[in-house]
């Protein structure tokens, strides 16, 4: 509100020598009785009339005024007042922070750490809730390859048994048994078992098996396997013992249960001495074999490669470029085929056209991806976060078998990963789904950039601030005081000054002081205000505003002290109603035309009436006090043609004359009745109506035509006198306007007796007006 009415107020000035030995007078005098302050006033002041009527008006000013450290007559309930208070609160609490350099510096590193602990802890919460996000994306394709590789189990347990029950199957098997018991010699052996070796392996063909072999059902032995070598059945695993990893199953079959074997290395874990028959890993499903009298007689195992099938079940899950699911054994060696294989032989880490048996689940501590190599032996390669998991629930120091790991680990790679895992009981192995970090966290990356790049901008900007606000607390410096006052906040700006309410420094009474600006500051333009002041402070109506004082600061910044209103203008009054009522817009004229008169009978024209230079306020019981604001502004003060065509004209185009865009320079008094017309219609009628006429003006007509404004006044209960008298007073052509301020004021008089805005109405208003804005 403040910054709406003072933001465009005039800047002017009196006799400097004068006014110093008043305003010096002035400040003896205040705090004495009145007699005795106007005999002090009559000692001081001599045979010296023009100052003793100077002292003696300032004395009266001030006076009339009761200080109470507040604004006597504030109104309680008004939003834009509260926001004064608050700007005005905010104001010193600023300047004390920023009153010098060392405090300045405080703040803006304080301020820089309060950013970085704050964005460290958005950081830290995003990614919680990302990683989160992750991690559950990661259980739910565990999950998926878990499921996955129990219904592929279950179907191989069916066929093995569909086999198993088949008459040639059990034939067979009922015959490598009693040939077993008779220890022949092995070329023997294989000239018996030969004629059935073409059906075994058309079965073979048929259910998919890599191949089939016969189990002794007493002793971990083969006794029969479609291995073939390059002679045609001559396999050399038959009646190869078996190691005893194998042990613990051959069990599990004796007690008539159908098993499954997870891939097994044939050279390290299958047979009972090492042989170099074949590099891969197998894995199998087993179950028995019955005779006639549901006797076992032996076992048979499907065998199938791991490389191929039990591989190709982890591959269902994966996305992207990093995303794995692979299995682990009890021994810690990955038992599924790698998704990097060919990037692991590529960096050299891995020797062999297999991962199966080929890596171990260890953390080597460093990037084997990118050709670095580890600095440990690999007998002290620590275990990866999953496999220490594994190892801690099959030592039995924990009872879960799933879970996920809490943070970015190092996976068999040395590859920074994120992952879950699960152990199957059932299946005597371990499941690990894992992503690598970069990818999965990839959001958090980028926010990491944008947030970093956004502090440093905020550096950049506090680094800027720190320097400018040096030059703008230098200038706040040296404004603290001017004259008798004490600068509080600055409420607003305009082309001209910047404008500051203050105080009183002995009364307290609150005030506004416009600065002019240093661009404006020249020998013509100080004179030329100088004049302005002493013309626009002799205007006394209680409707235009009161210039108090005016000074020169020690920096030679021009000011002038003129009265602080505690209202709101025009403008926002007629935004706010919609419908305005006829008689306060009689009694609103009649007010500005009072303030009018007594300038024009000393020959000042305002040139710039407009709603936003129109303040309405309350003053204790006194409703809808009308002020005037900005004589003689733009004339004046414009230096040079460098500033808008506001300032160029001196006004505002919507309220303008025609003859003031002919002629700028134009001082007549009927200008100012022209925009007094038109305020009236746009009191009434709203804003349609003048921008329409506006642009007859700026198009350069030289008339108007009386059907244009009926066409443009939309409302019908406007008196007829009253409409008669504002159209006449637009006339494009002065000389058939209202000729001057009395016959106007004289003619408002008589519809202001029929139409009458009385104090009832008045308080009723501004009792609607607290309640809307609170």
């Amino acid at each position: 509100m403040v910054k709406e009415i003072y933001e465009e107020r005039p800047l002017n000035y009196m006799s400097q020598s004068l006014h110093e030995k008043a305003s010096n007078i002035l400040a003896l005098v205040m705090e004495l009785e009145k007699e005795k302050a106007i005999k002090v006033i009559h000692e001081k002041c001599q045979n010296d009339e023009a100052l003793l009527q100077e002292v003696l008006s300032l004395y009266q000013e001030f006076t009339t005024y009761t200080p109470t450290g507040k604004v006597a007559t504030h109104q309680s309930h008004i939003q834009l007042d509260q926001e004064d208070h608050t700007k005005s609160l905010f104001g010193k609490v600023s300047n004390h922070l920023l009153k010098n350099k060392h405090t300045r510096l405080i703040v803006i590193v304080s301020s820089l750490a309060v950013l970085l602990v704050l964005g460290f802890w958005v950081r830290k919460h995003i990614y919680n809730v990302v990683f989160y996000q992750e991690i559950e994306e990661k259980r739910a394709q565990l999950n998926a390859t878990t499921t996955i590789i129990q219904d592929w189990v279950n179907d191989e347990k069916r066929k093995v048994k569909e086999i198993a029950s088949t008459k040639t199957l059990r034939n067979f098997a009922i015959v490598i048994d009693s040939l077993q018991r008779l220890e022949l010699p092995h070329e023997v052996y294989l000239q018996k078992i030969q004629p059935y070796n073409a059906q075994i392996n058309k079965m073979k063909d048929i259910m998919g098996f890599e191949y089939i072999s016969l189990i002794h059902k007493n002793e971990l032995k083969i006794t029969y396997n479609t291995f073939q070598s390059e002679q045609q059945f001559n396999s050399p695993l038959i009646n190869k013992k078996l190691s005893k990893h194998l042990f613990d199953y051959h069990n599990e079959l004796k007690k008539g249960n159908t098993i499954f074997i997870p891939p097994i290395h044939i050279s390290a874990s299958l047979l009972e001495k090492d042989s170099t028959l074949n590099t891969d890993s197998d894995c199998a499903v087993g179950t028995p074999v019955y005779n006639n009298e549901n006797k076992i007689v032996g076992f048979v195992l499907t065998v199938t490669l791991a490389k191929k099938q039990f591989s190709n079940l982890f591959k269902a899950t994966l996305y992207g470029q990093s995303s794995e699911s692979y299995a682990v054994n009890k021994d810690g060696y990955i038992i599924s085929e790698s998704r990097f294989t060919k990037d692991l032989q590529k960096s050299g880490f891995l020797k062999h056209k297999s991962s199966i048996y080929h890596l171990e689940d260890l953390n080597p501590e460093v990037n084997v991806m990118e050709g670095e190599s580890p600095d440990l032996e690999k007998i002290n390669w620590p275990l990866t976060a999953t496999s220490m998991k594994f190892y801690e629930y099959l030592k039995g120091n924990s009872k879960v078998n799933n879970g996920e790991i809490d943070h970015i680990y190092k996976d068999y790679r040395g590859v920074d990963v994120i992952g879950v895992w699960q152990w199957i009981d059932d299946l005597d192995f371990g499941i690990v789904n894992k992503e690598d970090a970069s990818d999965a966290l990839e959001m958090i990356r980028k926010m990491d950039w944008v947030l970093g790049i956004l502090y440093f901008i905020i550096c950049v900007l506090c680094f800027l601030l720190y320097h400018s606000n040096i030059r703008i607390l230098r200038f706040n410096s040296k404004i603290k005081q001017l004259g008798q006052f004490t600068v509080v906040d600055k409420i607003g700006e305009g082309g001209f000054g910047v404008v500051y309410k203050a105080e009183h420094s002995l009364i307290k009474m609150p005030v506004a002081i416009k600065l002019l600006k240093k661009d404006f500051i020249t020998d013509d333009n100080v004179k030329r205000f100088e004049r302005e002041v002493m013309a626009t402070s002799a205007l006394k109506h209680p409707n235009t505003i009161k210039i108090y004082d005016y000074g020169t600061s020690n920096e030679g910044y021009f000011y002038y002290v003129m009265e602080y209103i505690d209202g709101v203008t025009l403008a926002k009054i007629i935004d706010r109603d919609q419908v305005f009522p006829i008689n306060r817009a009689v009694y609103i004229l009649l007010e500005v035309a009072y303030s009018l008169r007594e300038a024009h009978h000393k020959n000042l024209v305002h040139r710039d009436i407009k709603p936003m230079n129109i303040i309405l306020s309350k003053q204790g019981e006194a409703y809808d006090q009308v002020k005037l604001l900005d004589f003689g502004l733009v004339k004046e003060l414009a230096p040079n043609t460098e500033h808008t065509a506001f300032h160029k004209v001196g006004g505002t185009p919507l309220y303008m004359a025609p003859e003031r865009l002919r002629d700028p320079n134009n001082s007549d008094s009927k200008v100012d009745i022209y925009s007094l017309g038109i305020l009236g219609f746009y009191m009434l009628n709203g804003r349609l109506m003048i921008e329409i006429l506006s642009q007859k003006v700026l198009s350069g007509q030289e008339s108007i035509e009386q059907n244009d404004i009926h066409k443009l006044v939309e409302r019908e209960d406007i008196p007829e006198d009253l409409y008669a008298l504002l159209e006449k007073c637009i006339q494009f052509d002065p000389k058939k306007r209202i000729q001057s301020i009395d016959d106007l004021i004289f003619q408002l008089e008589k519809i202001a007796q029929k139409h009458q805005w009385t104090k009832h109405n008045a308080q009723d208003w501004w009792k609607t007006y607290d309640v809307y804005e609170s």
